[in-house]
This record gives structure tokens, sequence and C-alpha cells, in this order.
């Protein structure tokens, strides 16, 4: 079995602390613009897209790094193996990052919802201003609700 000395234990707790700091950061950054969307603040909804960009790339750079410490591709085994010999605590702060990676990936999910509500507000708010789209499949118009592929739905013509 191999183990890492104390001088290479030391950088990967480090690297993975460094990590761990970023992910927590962008999961904030990413609450906040969800909270952002969904009072519709442009303002705020840009300044925090900008912050969480700078962060995930932050954090592309801090994985990169500890995929390089690692020597990924890495076997089960083996990533094990390394970071118990790392020291204690870095098998648990490991493991905080895959749940915060997880959450993070949730709020995403969360995110993409409601950006796909914004637009289709915006949309529905410029067909409403232009008089235009009215009439647009699935939508409620001059002649009812209409199906995007059966013509007139169970409500008929207004």
């Amino acid at each position: 079995m191999e183990h890492a000395n104390p001088s290479q234990a030391a950088p990967l707790r480090d690297l993975l602390q460094a990590e761990y700091h970023a992910l927590c950061q962008y999961v904030s950054l990413s609450e906040q613009e969800n909270n952002a969307l969904a009072e519709s603040d442009p303002e705020t909804i840009a300044q925090l897209a900008n912050q969480k960009q700078f962060l995930l790339n932050e954090l592309t750079r801090a994985r990169s790094i500890t995929k390089y410490e690692l020597g990924e591709p890495i076997s089960a085994a083996k990533l094990g193996a390394r970071l118990e010999s790392a020291g204690p605590g870095t098998r648990d702060l490991f493991e905080l990052i895959i749940a915060k990676a997880r959450e993070a990936m949730e709020i995403n999910r969360i995110t993409s919802r409601l950006i796909a509500h914004q637009s289709r507000r915006l949309e529905q708010r410029h067909a409403a201003l232009s008089g235009s789209g009215l009439n647009t499949p699935a939508s409620y118009g001059a002649h009812g609700f209409q199906q995007s592929k059966f013509g007139y739905g169970s409500i008929g013509r207004a």
C-alpha cells in the first residue's frame, strides 16, 4: 500500500480546503441569484451572475489542481488510501465536497427552471405589448385555448 509522506499530505488537504471554500461561496451566490431571479431584479441578477462565473472559474482551477495532485484518473481504492494518508479529516472533507457539489447541482436545476419561467414571462409580456403572438400554440388568444397539435382545446372559441 502506498503512503504519502507528510509533506505530500498537507498540499492535498490544503487543496481540498480551497476547493470546498470556493464551492461554498458558489452555492451561496447561486442561492442569492435564485432569490434575485424570483424577485425579477435584473441588476442584482447580472452582478451575481458575474460573481458566480468568476467563482466557477476559480472552482474549475482548484478542481484541476486537486485532480492533478490526486493523480486522476484514480481507482476508488487508491483514492481512499490517498485520502487516508493525507491526514485526519481529509476523507471527511472530500465527502463534504461531494455533498456540496450535489447541493450546487440541485440549486442549478432550480436556477434553470427560474430562468425558463422568467423567459416565458418576458415573451408573454413582449407579445402582449406588440399585439402579436397571442394565438400561439398552447396559449390563450382571441380564439380560446389552443393545443399545439390538435387545434382548439376543450374550451373552444371565445
